[in-house]
C-alpha cells in the first residue's frame, strides 16, 4: 500500500474520533431523509477509495449502514476469526486454543477504528440523551452499521 493511500486511510480515521452526546451538525429541522442523504454525500470520500455503501432510513427513526464492497488493501477482518471456534469458547466447551490470534475476533485493529469512524460520521446529525440505567431512550435516530458479512461494526 502506497504512503498516500495510508495517509489518507489514517486521516479518516483520525478525523472522526471524537464522540459527542449532541452530533457537530445536529439541526432539529432535518428529517431522517435528508440525514441519509447527508451521510451518503460524507460517505463519497471512501467511495474514491474502493468502498462502496448501502445507505436507507427505516421507518423514520433508524438509519442503516451497510458496508457492501471493502478494498483489497485494507485489512478489516481478523483472518484467524473462526465462528464454531468463537462460539465454542464463549458457552465453554472449549477452554484454552492453540494459536496466538484470538479466534473471538471478526475485525483487525483496522477493522475496528474503521467502524468507529464509520459510526462517528454518521452521527454527525444525532443527539442521543438516552440513559438506559432509567430506561429511557432519547435520540434522534438510530443508527446500525454493518460489514459485507451482515456483522455489526
Amino acid at each position: 500500500m502506497n504512503n498516500e493511500k495510508l495517509n489518507l486511510q489514517l486521516e479518516l480515521v483520525e478525523k472522526f474520533k471524537t464522540n459527542k452526546i449532541y452530533g457537530q451538525h445536529y439541526d432539529s429541522n432535518l428529517e431522517i431523509k435528508q440525514i441519509t442523504k447527508n451521510i451518503r454525500k460524507e460517505l463519497k470520500a471512501l467511495i474514491k477509495l474502493g468502498f462502496k455503501f448501502s445507505v436507507r432510513s427505516h421507518e423514520g427513526i433508524t438509519i442503516r449502514v451497510r458496508v457492501l464492497v471493502v478494498p483489497e488493501d485494507w485489512k478489516i477482518f481478523n483472518p484467524h476469526y473462526n465462528q464454531e471456534l468463537a462460539w465454542k469458547i464463549s458457552v465453554g466447551q472449549i477452554t484454552s486454543w492453540f494459536t496466538d490470534e484470538d479466534p473471538r475476533e471478526v475485525y483487525t485493529e483496522l477493522g475496528k477504528q474503521f467502524g468507529k469512524m464509520l459510526r462517528t460520521l454518521c452521527n454527525q446529525w444525532n443527539y442521543d440523551k438516552s440513559d438506559s440505567s432509567t430506561d429511557y431512550f432519547d435520540t434522534n435516530y438510530y443508527l446500525q452499521v454493518s460489514s459485507p458479512t451482515g456483522s455489526m461494526m
